[in-house]
């Protein structure tokens, strides 16, 4: 599964996932932005990152989730498509972009056995990948 034209990540995301971000930002306030989750949700496991990370936190703006994206050019504007998945543990909502990368052949699928936030759990090894994409 990827994200077409004219949709937004709302559209793919799991039904429950859709329903409980929609009422968050209801909540939160009134549709602008969803309260944050904490970092270790994102697979932050130790308590100084945490307390780091989460003293930083701010809202996610709701259309980030619901805007529909508009492509003017295919993926990657002929650029090479890389997708990074971070699986310890991998968001069940990213998983399907995940698996949609990993079986196509145009992309370059790589993994990082570690939760969302790479750059705080492991920047080294995050960092030498992506300077290894040169």
């Amino acid at each position: 599964m990827s994200m077409q034209d004219g949709q937004s990540a709302l559209d793919l995301s799991p039904d429950d996932i859709k329903a409980y971000f929609i009422k968050a930002a209801k909540e939160h306030d009134k549709g602008l932005s969803i309260p944050f989750f904490n970092s270790d949700f994102f697979g932050v496991t130790n308590a100084h990152n945490i307390k780091w990370a989460n003293s930083r936190l701010t809202a996610q703006p709701f259309k980030t989730f619901a805007q529909p994206l508009r492509l003017k050019h295919i993926y990657g504007n002929h650029k090479p498509l890389i997708y990074i998945a971070c699986t310890g543990p991998e968001l069940r909502a990213i998983k399907p972009f995940a698996n949609h990368a990993k079986a196509n052949k145009n992309w370059k699928y790589l993994e990082l056995n570690t939760g969302h936030d790479a750059m705080i759990t492991i920047p080294v090894e995050l960092a030498e990948m992506l300077q290894s994409l040169k």
